[in-house]
């Protein structure tokens, strides 16, 4: 895969990806916070098509950063001070 996953959001911890028949999972190696992406089988995709699709969902979910400090809450912009 050529995406690569950046650093988890909460702890900057290294992410590693896992995937099992059910799911797509990216887990960080220090706190453990997880994006799961569930793997429905669909007949009407090829299997290796549908695979990189959920994978890249997973990538997109977990590397996802909230960009506009207007969205904190205020208890966030609090703590942040």
């Amino acid at each position: 895969m050529s995406e690569k996953l950046k650093p988890c959001a909460h702890c900057g911890g290294e992410a590693k990806f896992e995937r099992s028949v059910t799911e797509a999972t990216i887990r960080c190696q220090e706190c453990r916070i997880k994006v799961s992406v569930s793997l429905p089988m669909s007949m009407f995709v090829r299997m290796d098509e549908q695979e990189k699709a959920e994978n890249s969902e997973a990538f997109e979910i977990w590397n996802r950063r909230h960009q506009d400090q207007s969205n904190q809450s205020e208890f966030e912009r609090m703590l942040s001070k």
